[in-house]
């Protein structure tokens, strides 16, 4: 869990207002880098994946029609932890849609190094 989302979470919320249904996934996935992001798919089972993709890909539009709002770059700590948690479910999105496990079968994830990653 990331310090912004201890931060939040001790004041009661992490997610936006409207976005309460996705509240309890956020510790778990509202992870601010992409190799967060990486590493929290691979530490999970499928099961827990596919949990969290069935609960968030129902709700991409209104996250999107939501995230919108702050095209400008400045955004709130909750609209942030928003964007995160639509970023892992791109993340999780091949796992469930392609490879059917967490991790493509032969493939080392450790092969593939983010070298430059955008300040979100």
């Amino acid at each position: 869990m990331t310090n912004i989302a201890k931060t939040t979470l001790q004041e009661g919320r992490i997610l936006p207002a409207g976005f309460e249904d996705l509240e309890h996934f956020a510790t778990q996935w509202a992870v601010a880098r992409g190799e967060e992001r990486v590493q929290q798919r691979l530490a999970c089972s499928m099961e827990e994946i596919s949990q969290f993709y069935q609960a968030v890909l129902p709700r991409m539009d209104s996250i999107m029609a939501y995230l919108d709002q702050y095209s400008g770059g400045v955004m709130p700590d909750s609209a942030r932890h928003l964007l995160h948690l639509a970023l892992s479910l791109v993340e999780v999105s091949r796992a469930v849609e392609l490879y059917g496990r967490p991790s493509a079968e032969g493939l080392d994830q450790s092969r593939f190094v983010l070298t430059h990653e955008p300040e979100l």
